[in-house]
């Protein structure tokens, strides 16, 4: 038997190609797809209120019927961030609200979103945000 070759059943791997199989067989774990893990995100809906904002007391999105926004907060006197927890979806359009105190609308638009992940090299997915008006 020559040295320059190693027995395998009944084929032949050359010594010299060894290497190159080892490296092909390890990187092949590292080529699309890939397998992405059970996970979960919430994405992101900045809302700018543009008017008199004192009455306001809870700003909402609302897709198809469905709403969001009870734990929306106020980020200033301006501003609120609504969570967007969906099914991790990116909706749009959506009917954005103003509600007072008394769960009366103050202010209410259907506009559409221009979603931007927080990572667009996620082949994997993950969060979204964006930014919105709303006139009161």
């Amino acid at each position: 038997m020559r040295r320059d070759s190693l027995s395998h059943g009944s084929g032949r791997v050359s010594a010299a190609l060894l290497p190159a199989l080892v490296v092909t067989i390890g990187l092949a774990g590292c080529a699309y797809p890939r397998a992405c893990p059970e996970m979960g995100w919430v994405n992101t809906l900045e809302i700018e209120l543009a008017g008199p904002t004192d009455a306001v007391d809870l700003v909402r999105l609302c897709v198809d019927g469905e709403c969001a926004g009870l734990d929306s907060r106020q980020l200033d006197e301006n501003t609120w961030e609504v969570p967007v927890s969906m099914g991790m979806s990116t909706p749009t359009p959506v009917t954005i609200q103003a509600l007072s105190g008394e769960g009366v609308v103050i202010a209410e638009a259907v506009t559409d979103i221009d979603w931007t992940r927080a990572d667009a090299t996620d082949a994997c997915g993950g969060p979204s945000a964006a930014t919105v008006g709303l006139a009161l």
